[in-house]
């Protein structure tokens, strides 16, 4: 005889409560195996560590997620002979766990959302390129590379810095400034920890926290597993988080 279990205004076999949790359970796996780009080499549990990583991330969806590896285990190893379930999840959790599935399944990452053509400098540019660069585009922010190594970023900021002190240092005459190096306009950066490197697949959530908790991070440059000797995808600056957040 079926069994149910009346929920919602519904009456729900017990076998459908299982089936649901397993499909929504096998998907969140996949959807981060393919987030973080992993084989089956690593366990679930593992994965949501990848997913949300130091102490301060574990938030409620993971603390869930590991309680609900426990349920799949126990689904999987402790079945009948004759296939009966030894646990059956409770609505609740059949719902929290599709809810959870929904949210991760429209979280947005570092790419595509960020994905453009990187304008990017060369230590060797001079200040005349890029006031020209900044003239043509908008931007305002450069990573620099002395030939295929990264430097560091030049923003507007340094510029207006290195401006400065040139000004208090040499009155107003102001000829031969522009073939100044950007080499020696990146010295002025104030904070040479104004950038960050970040893997393509870093949630949108997670860069704001970035931003927020390290005020003097401005620049998010994004390659493919978030190192600076990778060719660069996209980059994202404090306006561009907020506004897609």
């Amino acid at each position: 005889m079926d069994e149910y279990v009346y929920f919602g205004g519904e009456n729900l076999l017990f076998a459908d409560l299982v089936a649901r949790f397993e499909t929504a359970f096998n998907t969140i796996e996949q959807l981060l195996r393919e987030r973080h780009q992993d084989d089956n080499r690593i366990s679930f549990v593992q994965l949501i560590e990848m997913e949300w990583p130091g102490r301060q991330a574990k938030n409620n969806t993971y603390r869930d997620l590991r309680r609900f590896a426990d349920l799949r285990n126990t689904l999987i190893h402790n079945r009948t002979e004759r296939d009966h379930d030894f646990a059956i999840p409770t609505p609740k959790t059949v719902l929290r766990i599709e809810t959870i599935l929904q949210d991760l399944g429209e979280v947005k990452l570092a790419i595509p959302l960020f994905q453009r053509q990187v304008e990017t400098l060369q230590t060797i540019d001079t200040l005349e390129q890029v006031l020209n660069r900044i003239n043509q585009t908008g931007i305002t922010q450069f990573p620099v590379y002395a030939d295929e190594t990264f430097a560091g970023v030049l923003t507007r900021r340094g510029i207006l810095k290195w401006l400065s002190s040139v000004g208090l240092n040499h009155g107003t005459d102001c000829s031969g400034l522009r073939s100044v190096l950007v080499g020696v306009l990146l010295q002025s950066e104030e904070h040479p920890e104004n950038h960050r490197f970040i893997p393509r697949n870093t949630p949108l959530m997670k860069m704001g926290e970035m931003i927020d908790h390290q005020p003097r991070l401005e620049t998010l440059l994004i390659t493919q597993n978030g190192k600076p000797t990778e060719k660069l995808l996209g980059i994202a600056n404090r306006l561009d988080i907020h506004a897609a957040i």
